[in-house]
């Protein structure tokens, strides 16, 4: 019989979004709490994705509820076509909406990445940059692949004294070992 191997952590879309023309992303209520079920008893740690302020209320309607569970670690989605926008206002009011002991992270789409990358490292945030959300490096001009993007992000955190985690370093700051205990 097989080994099942499962991943420490995962992506939990925290709600529904309009992607612009005809797609919608459908992510229902009942959707998140039967997603998180499976999460946690695989005992994997949630990426909580929210692409604007209500999914975050819904996150914190299901931790009242009692279907997630803290640490809580949310990831801003900003500048997707009938989400919130990438503006730094935007930012700033997700990050002051969330629960103060919980962790963030900010993915920019196109030309949001790495505005949003340094407004993330400034405030003490963190970061996910990948081709899946932008493929340019410079306004007109392609990256070459991820290790493109991921080097233009470590040199904004060197710009604010912010030091890259190890994978170690980073569940320690995720607080996975909390979860997993």
């Amino acid at each position: 019989q097989p080994t099942l191997l499962y991943p420490e952590m995962c992506t939990l879309d925290c709600g529904s979004v309009n992607f612009g023309g005809d797609e919608i992303f459908i992510n229902t209520e009942n959707d998140i709490i039967y997603f998180s079920e499976n999460i946690y008893e695989r005992k994997i740690f949630p990426e909580l994705e929210c692409f604007g302020k209500s999914h975050i209320d819904q996150v914190m309607r299901l931790v009242k509820k009692g279907y997630l569970h803290r640490p809580l670690h949310f990831s801003f989605v900003l500048g997707v076509s009938g989400g919130q926008t990438g503006e730094e206002r935007d930012f700033l009011f997700l990050k002051d909406s969330i629960p103060t002991d919980a962790t963030y992270s900010v993915a920019g789409i196109g030309r949001y990445e790495f505005p949003l990358a340094e407004l993330s490292i400034k405030h003490g945030g963190h970061v996910r940059v990948g081709l899946e959300d932008n493929i340019f490096i410079a306004k007109g001009v392609l990256a070459e692949g991820n290790k493109a993007l991921v080097e233009k992000v470590v040199e904004l955190a060197k710009t604010y004294n912010r030091e890259i985690a190890t994978p170690q370093e980073a569940r320690k700051i995720l607080r996975m070992k909390e979860f997993s205990s």
